[in-house]
């Protein structure tokens, strides 16, 4: 079964990867698939 993420803590860790400019890092500290982090940075993307 899947885990579904609120809109907040999208935009929570999409500000992190933009702070860093480190998806991968982000994703290990938080323990999220890297492949989701970089698609929520990338989504968020104007």
């Amino acid at each position: 079964m899947s885990q579904t993420y609120s809109r907040e803590s999208k935009e929570e860790v999409v500000k992190v990867v933009q702070d860093t400019q480190n998806a991968t890092l982000v994703a290990r500290q938080r323990q999220l698939s890297r492949s989701m982090v970089r698609r929520w940075a990338r989504e968020a993307k104007p």
